[in-house]
């Protein structure tokens, strides 16, 4: 009776652990959803920005905005492309 009574308080505890473990996973999962919209709303409020900007100063804007996904600074179609390349890689 002994030997059940182990195997049993083993497999609780290994159930309340996994538990626990989605239970973590699950709220990390939702703060890095919150994280990536936020930073995603960020960037293309700031892309906005400076596409409005370059349109009011031209060529003499002190600031350019370059990332490895896109390059705002330029002519609008280059803002779409860029729109629609960070899509595509939220898409994934």
């Amino acid at each position: 009776m002994n030997f059940v009574h182990r195997a049993s308080s083993i497999y609780y505890n290994q159930r309340r652990l996994v538990n626990y473990t989605q239970d973590a996973v699950r709220g990390i999962a939702e703060q890095l959803d919150a994280t990536s919209r936020m930073t995603w709303e960020n960037r293309l409020a700031l892309a906005t920005i400076m596409a409005g900007k370059k349109k009011e100063y031209g060529d003499k804007l002190p600031i350019t905005l370059k990332s490895s996904l896109w390059e705002c600074v330029g002519d609008p179609d280059t803002y779409l492309q860029g729109e629609a390349g960070l899509s595509a890689i939220v898409s994934e």
